[in-house]
């Protein structure tokens, strides 16, 4: 198992997760989300195979083979006709003269996103085990937050928004402004989530832009 090497695929995935996030909505993107959808899918695909030890070659056949191997060993979720699909679409946006599946873009970067997420918890399952540090107990349950009311946008993020989806609070952070500032800054790739803005407008204290 090459950690390291999962490690920077997985990077690489949310790199281009990025991409496909930012092309899905209206309107869409069609170009960079197959290609950045397909590229995202592969470099998961990669980091999954290397933190399992699975020798896969960098050609896309071998990795939809992986795919489909991770699916059925792992209970990744099953992306292998995916896979070829956009690799189609990709072609189509690239080269031209290619006939082009027909996707559903918010479905399609929901897929995307699912998969990364799984293999994201794949290869943290992978890790070495760290060393059990014993924290005291909190006398009260705490808020998801960090300093300057600053935080990354992760699943408990959107549990305490209501239990939305990844794609529904991008939405958010798209079309709405709280005192004419945005919910979220992206740095490094990552979304940093304003607490306060976030509570207000949860409050119904934001406002809707073109």
């Amino acid at each position: 198992m090459d950690q390291q090497a999962a490690k920077d695929f997985l990077d690489l995935a949310r790199n281009h997760l990025g991409r496909v996030q930012d092309a899905w909505d209206e309107p869409t993107d069609w170009t960079d989300l197959s290609i950045y959808g397909f590229l995202c899918l592969e470099a998961a695909i990669m980091a999954a195979a290397k933190s399992l030890g699975y020798k896969v070659k960098p050609i896309h056949r071998e990795k939809a083979e992986a795919a489909e191997r991770l699916s059925k060993e792992q209970g990744l979720p099953d992306i292998y006709d995916l896979l070829w699909d956009l690799n189609a679409a990709r072609k189509a946006a690239a080269y031209g003269g290619v006939s082009s599946p027909t996707f559903n873009a918010e479905d399609l970067a929901r897929k995307i996103e699912t998969y990364v997420e799984a293999v994201e918890l794949l290869v943290g399952k992978s890790k070495p085990p760290k060393p059990i540090i014993v924290k005291p107990v909190e006398s009260t349950p705490q808020k998801p937050i960090e300093e300057n009311n600053v935080v990354w946008l992760n699943e408990e993020i959107l549990e305490y928004a209501g239990g939305i989806n990844r794609l529904t609070f991008l939405n958010w952070i798209k079309h709405y402004r709280v005192d004419g500032k945005p919910l979220a800054i992206k740095v490094g790739g990552r979304w940093r989530v304003y607490k306060d803005r976030l509570d207000k407008f949860l409050q119904g204290g934001g406002e809707k832009i073109l």
